[in-house]
Order: structure tokens, then sequence, then C-alpha cells
């Protein structure tokens, strides 16, 4: 790049509002003309609701903006509003200002000892208190919040309104130290009584939290609390639309095309692909915010949301379960699974990844599905699961990037060839815990999709047509595989089992959906744990008018 067109870009940059990457404060995001997505029209909505309103989204998805957002409307800072869905309602001649009290429980992290614990929280209730010129008249968390809201109100002369952000987090905090754990409890769910012990003292309650675990404390707390995490009146209430992301950030997919080199007019599609997909309701589909905006700033994609925060306790839930990728895609749960998904200790893999929001809601009819969100999720998981399965990480990234470079060049043998030092990597404990649980081909499928997936394809696993479905579709650039496996009980049947998978793929024809297909059949020499044969097609395109063809027997 000439140093006139990186002049050019970074003025054309500089004339577009700045991206608020990572903050968290409505006031200053306003104040300093940066992008921000009006969510206010949901906003207004929420007293509405009931006294008591939560609502639960995953890290980094805009939950304190929200608090903060509400914070300066309930406050009436009418200027920051200017222009906004939620300017006429502050001009309301019967709207009224109110005292807030905003506490985020993150802040909160003290978890060596119960008393440490309870002396952090009081710090926290007593910056609070000191905005009103008031002390704290108690020596645990929850009679200090009890009289924090009466001295307020009766100071005020004005029932405050309480937005509390991240309520589960001393209790996920306090995993690293389970003896500690139900102390925690017992003190978050006192805390949470005093909210509806002071109720005709407060006017409006909005508590955010990434899980539903029931034991948090305030849902056994608080009977008369509404939950709008799944209403679809709410389901764009964090996160960015489709609308939303083509209204504000078009004029930043020119600084994204030039760094990544990745045509502007591709963009759209490939972002969309990468970082949309969330849904809070199965039906409406929103952007990360966070990634959306890194990428936007950096021009570059990755998996900014994934790699901002700590996979460890991830790790430690899942340690030992011996997960596989598919057994996450399209997975069917019930309407009260979604709702009340099971508690920390207890609850199922699928569990815990949907409170976290690793898995997200898909709805077909009145049937409910859990699913990856989109690329960037299933990237990032992918990598998890890769390591758990094989320890040695310089060669298993050495192998992914073989594979890569065998997608890019359309090479099916040396395709074959890695994939089956792959396979060789697997523990030999990991294939009998398999046979065990008879999973047979699935496990071969889950993971040849996880090396594809590792080395940057985009996959679907069991993509369906009108005639059937096929194991793996994986698209890389401007090509699509589509994959059968079969297992074959030895290197003798493989060939067979091989043939008749490329009937399959014909007969059904699983490759019509796609311009550029290559028609790929493997067969698995299960006494090996290696792909016995295989067979390659690309069919007659006639839009490309591009035709190959390969098949191979591994001696």
């Amino acid at each position: 790049m000439t140093n006139s067109s990186a002049n050019h870009r970074n003025s054309a940059l500089s004339d577009l509002p700045r991206l608020p990457v990572g903050s968290q404060s409505f006031n200053k995001i306003r104040r300093t003309g940066a992008v921000y997505v009006d969510k206010t029209q949901y906003l207004v909505q929420l007293p509405q609701m009931g006294e008591v309103v939560f609502c639960a989204r995953p890290r980094r998805f805009g939950k304190s903006l929200t608090v903060s957002t509400l914070e300066a409307m309930f406050t009436g800072q009418k200027e920051l509003f200017a222009g906004l869905a939620a300017e006429k309602h502050l001009s309301d001649p019967a709207f009224t200002p109110r005292p807030v009290i905003k506490l985020d429980l993150s802040e909160v992290t003290d978890f060596s000892t119960k008393e440490n614990f309870e002396k952090d929280f009081l710090f926290s209730l007593q910056c609070i208190a000191e905005t009103y010129g008031l002390t704290l008249r108690a020596l645990n968390p929850a009679r200090s919040f009890n009289f924090l809201v009466r001295d307020i109100a009766q100071k005020t002369g004005l029932k405050p309104v309480i937005l509390i952000d991240e309520y589960d987090s001393p209790v996920l905090g306090a995993i690293s130290n389970l003896p500690l754990l139900p102390d925690i409890r017992n003190l978050m769910s006192g805390f949470y009584n005093q909210i509806k012990a002071t109720d005709e003292y407060t006017h409006f309650t909005f508590i955010t939290g990434i899980s539903k675990f029931t034991k948090m404390g305030v849902f056994s707390s608080l009977n008369n609390i509404i939950d709008i995490s799944l209403d679809p009146r709410f389901s764009a209430l964090m996160g960015y639309t489709h609308e939303e992301f083509e209204k504000h950030f078009q004029p930043y997919l020119s600084n994204v095309s030039e760094k990544s080199g990745i045509p502007a007019g591709d963009l759209p599609k490939l972002i969309e692909e990468y970082y949309n997909g969330f849904s809070f309701d199965g039906e409406t589909r929103v952007y990360n915010p966070f990634s959306t905006l890194c990428l936007m700033q950096r021009g570059e994609f990755d998996n900014y949301w994934m790699e901002s925060g700590s996979m460890s306790f991830i790790q430690k839930f899942l340690k030992d379960q011996k997960l596989t990728l598919d057994q996450f895609r399209n997975m069917a749960v019930s309407r009260q699974f979604i709702t009340s998904p099971g508690e920390i200790e207890s609850t199922s893999a699928h569990g815990f990844l949907y409170q976290a929001g690793y898995l997200t809601l898909r709805k077909k009819g009145a049937d409910y599905f859990l699913d990856f969100p989109n690329t960037e999720v299933l990237s990032s998981f992918s990598r998890f699961l890769l390591q758990d399965i094989i320890s040695n990480e310089d060669k298993t990234q050495n192998s992914l990037k073989k594979i890569t470079a065998c997608l890019e060049r359309e090479d099916i043998p040396a395709l074959v060839r890695e994939v089956n030092l792959m396979y060789a990597s697997v523990p030999y404990p990991d294939y009998q815990n398999a046979e065990k649980r008879e999973l047979g081909e699935g496990y071969y499928r889950s993971l040849l999709y996880l090396f594809l997936n590792c080395a940057g394809a985009r996959t679907e696993a069991e993509a369906c047509n009108n005639l059937g479905r096929s194991d793996i579709v994986a698209h890389y650039r401007d090509w699509t595989y589509i994959i059968e496996l079969k297992v074959a009980e030895d290197a003798a049947r493989a060939e067979t089992k091989a043939v008749a998978g490329m009937e399959q793929i014909h007969s059904h024809r699983y490759g019509n959906r796609w311009e550029n297909p290559i028609l790929v059949s493997i067969a698995i020499d299960e006494e090996r744990r290696q792909i016995g044969s295989y067979r390659c097609d690309k069919p007659l395109i006639p839009i490309l008018s591009r035709e190959l063809s390969n098949s191979g027997e591994i001696t």
C-alpha cells in the first residue's frame, strides 16, 4: 500500500463516528459522538412490564451499556437522548427524574473468605451511599441495602430505581472456591430478599446477568420478577439486527475490505456468517456487538468475542466429558429446558453451554433446537475440543495448516493423507470410549468435522435437501466440499463402501445446491482407524464449465 492510499484510508476513517469498542458508558458514547445503535425504544417499555424485570444475555453483549442507558434515562439526562427513540418519553411533562441505585456485582471480586467478600460488597454499597451523602447503617450487605433504599427514598422524596448488573457474578466467581459457594449463595439470596422487602420504597428494578440458574437466589427470592430473556418483544434489546448493522456499519466496510483483502461486495454475507446468529427467541437473529465493533475497527476477521474471555471455566466444567462437536448441532430441547436449564452443579453440557451463550436457540414451528450461533463460536469451540483430544499443540497446528493448504488447492489425495495423520493422533482410549458409547461412524464424522472447522472451513453437519442429508458440507473460498463418510470393518471392504458413498451423493443430488461442489466419499477402515478408501468427483457445472474426477485407495 502506498503512503498516499494509506493516508486516504486513514482520512476517510477519521471522518466517520468513533467506534465504541469495549465502552459500557452511555454518557461517554453520546458525549463523544461515537456510534450508538438506538435501543431506547425497548427501554421505555420496561417499567410497563412489571416492578422487577430480569434479562439474561451472554457476556460482552451490551448488558452494562443497557444498564448505563437506563441510569441516564431515569435520572433525566435529556440532552443525551436527542434524536433517539426515548427523547419523546423524557420530554413528556409527566416524566419525573428519579434517584438511581446502580450496582455492578462483577466488581465484588474477593472470594478468599466469606468475611472478605462481605467487606468487598459493603464497599460497593458505601460508594453508592456517598453519592447521596449517606452512610451505611448495618454491618452486612443485605441489611445495609435495605436501609440504603429507605434512606434514599426519604432524603430525595422519590422512590429510587434499582439497576443490578451481572447479578450472578458472585456465585459464578465462587466456583473457583467451592467450599465458599454455599455461603455466597445464602448471602446473595438474603440480599435479593431485600429487594422484595423494600418494594414499597422503589419505583422499578432491572436485573441483568449471564445465566438463569435458579439457585442464584434472585428467582427464589423475588416471586414477582418478570423474565424477558425469551420474550420476542425484547429479542433485539441487545445485539445488532441485520437492519441496524446495515444502517450503522456500511461506511466502515471499505476499511475491512482494504485490510482483509476481501472485496467489499463479498463482506456483508461473510460478516453475517461469522458474527450474526445469536437468537433469544429462536427466530430473531442478532450480530455479536463486541465482535462486530472489533471487526469494523481493526478490519480483520478474528474470534474477538471468544478470545475476550477465559476458557478455563468452561474447560473445568467440561473436563473428561468426551464431547463431540456434532452432538450440539440442531439439538432438540424442550420449552421447559430453555426456561429452566438446570443448576450449575448438575446441568448437562448443553445446558451449561446454552447458559453461557456458546449455544443459541433455533425455532422450527413449535419446536426448539440448540446450535452454535455462528462461525466465530463454532471455530473457537472446535479448537477447544481439539486441544482436549490431541495434546500435541505444535503437531496439531502443523497438520491443520496442511489441511488448509489442501482445501485451498483442492488436493484431495493430500487432504486424505493429512486427515489420516490427525486420526492417528487421537489417543487409543478415546476410540475405545467411542466404541463403548456405540458412536461408530458418528465419532469419525465428528472428528473430521472438527478437523475441517479448525482448518478454517465453514462447515455444516447433515445439510438437507429434498432427497436426504449429506454428512458434512465444508465451504472454503469458492469451493464447497460435499463429504459422505462410511465405516467398513476392514480395508478389504472399504473400497466398496467408498463407491457406495459416491453413488449416494449422486443419487441424492447432495451437490446440486452449490455452484462449485467437490464430491468426496470417504470410507473408514475401522480396523486401522484410518481412511481406507475414497472417491472424489467434480461434476460438470454448466456455469463454470469445470469437470474433474479422481479416486484412490489407501494401501
